[in-house]
């Protein structure tokens, strides 16, 4: 690769007595290994791909083969639409009333914007395959009430990401779909299209940041556009209609808005946004006003896209202005 080594890449080979080096197969420093009187230590890199498979390679297995007593079990249940701190409230009289102390329950927040994240963990104490049946059921019977707490908000208990636990429905319902989008410039595509399996659902992007090409290419009319805008619910509604019908798809989904952090009117302000989702029933529409940075902004808007579109998928009521799981603050 014509790469040449650089001798300050000699104090990766140091180790500490007695200590042992773990191999790193995604880079060039090792990990150590080391007894520290009665504890066993472990030093990974802080590279995240390398840290995760030495300690999937190394640290679990050791983990595995010397702590056999108890038993831990987690699931993880990813949310949109409600904020960390929301979620909390909700939850937060659920471990009241906890098991007796051979099995301790708890319930963890991780916001990975514009999700939010529940662990659900069970630790149980004794012989390990009693554990391990005491720990999954505690954890089982946690989550159960979690997702009946937070059912609107749930996307996924699989460990699925947000696309694709879409493309599951869409393939459970035969549907393709196809996409416009102005603001997000390609954002709700590539989310779709990041997931494996997509070409089976996935028909058409098309960014249409002009307006001479939400005309040309997705027949929105020149008066309409004169008369309400290129932000406007009739723009969003005329952009899903045209780029369902090019593609012939089931769905057609479409945004258009002000991301920021320039651009925005007293009229419409920034982080303004139009959604749109046609189908065979007609159209759906969401306004929403979304207070981020450009960046999230776009993400958040790209993420109420896809939740409309899940709406519409399960039959479930959608669109509007009202309370809806897509339009709280998440983070």
């Amino acid at each position: 690769m014509g790469l040449r080594y650089s001798s300050n890449n000699d104090k990766q080979a140091e180790l500490p007595p007695s200590a042992t080096a773990l191999a790193n197969s995604c880079g060039t420093a090792p990990g150590v290994a080391l007894r520290v009187g009665s504890c066993q230590v472990f030093c990974l890199p802080g590279v995240p791909a390398e840290m995760r498979a030495m300690f999937d390679a190394a640290v679990a297995p050791w983990i595995a083969a010397h702590l056999t007593r108890g038993a831990v079990a987690r699931r993880t249940i990813k949310l949109f639409g409600i904020g960390e701190g929301e979620a909390d409230r909700v939850l937060s009289d659920l471990l009241a009333e906890d098991e007796a102390a051979d099995c301790v329950r708890s319930l963890h927040f991780r916001t990975h914007f514009p999700e939010n994240h529940v662990i659900v963990v069970a630790r149980a104490a004794g012989e390990a395959v009693v554990a391990k049946a005491r720990a999954d059921a505690a954890v089982e019977a946690l989550e159960a009430e979690v997702c009946r707490r937070l059912e609107r908000f749930v996307f996924d208990r699989e460990g699925r990401s947000f696309a694709e636990s879409l493309l599951v429905l869409l393939r459970g319902a035969g549907a393709r779909v196809a996409v416009a989008e102005s603001c997000t410039g390609g954002l709700v595509a590539d989310l779709l299209t990041g997931a494996a399996g997509s070409s089976a659902v996935f028909d058409l992007g098309v960014v249409a940041y002009a307006d001479r090409i939400k005309r040309e290419l997705l027949g929105v009319p020149e008066a309409l556009l004169a008369e309400h805008g290129a932000v406007s619910q009739a723009c969003a509604e005329a952009m899903a209609r045209g780029v369902r019908e090019r593609a012939r798809a089931d769905f057609g989904v479409a945004i258009t808005g002000v991301a920021g952090p320039g651009g925005g009117s007293l009229g419409k302000p920034v982080g303004t946004v139009h959604i749109a989702v046609a189908d065979a029933r007609g159209v759906a529409h969401l306004r929403r006003r979304l207070p981020y940075d450009r960046a999230r902004n776009k993400l958040g808007a790209a993420y109420v896209a896809l939740w409309l579109l899940r709406a519409r998928l399960r039959g479930e009521p959608c669109g509007g202005d009202g309370d809806d799981p897509c339009g709280g603050r998440w983070a």
